[in-house]
């Protein structure tokens, strides 16, 4: 998944924000920032490889109610949401 065309994701403050590789950096001696990325947003910079993953669309489909365009980034899988706490605020209430 280097190629331009690509799709990718990459986790940026806990969010998977996707994108499409627009452009490889052809006279770079290493891999660092040699790829020059688009976001879903518009927004464009220079990304590592190691800083990107392959975009599943089966797993976006299945998991998402939003379309890929409509949201910038994607939430976490609720499979991984199960294991975070969730608090209300009737449990820490505080008697004084």
């Amino acid at each position: 998944m280097d190629q331009p065309g690509d799709q990718f994701r990459s986790m940026i403050n806990d969010d998977w924000w996707t994108g499409q590789i627009e452009q490889l950096k052809s006279d770079c001696p290493s891999a660092f920032q040699s790829l020059k990325v688009r976001w879903d947003n518009g927004e464009i910079e220079w990304m590592s490889p190691w800083d990107l993953e392959p975009l599943d669309i089966t797993r976006e489909y299945l998991f998402h109610c939003a379309p890929r365009a409509a949201l910038p980034f994607q939430p976490l899988l609720p499979k991984f949401r199960c294991g975070l706490s969730l608090f209300f605020d009737k449990q820490w209430s505080v008697s004084l």
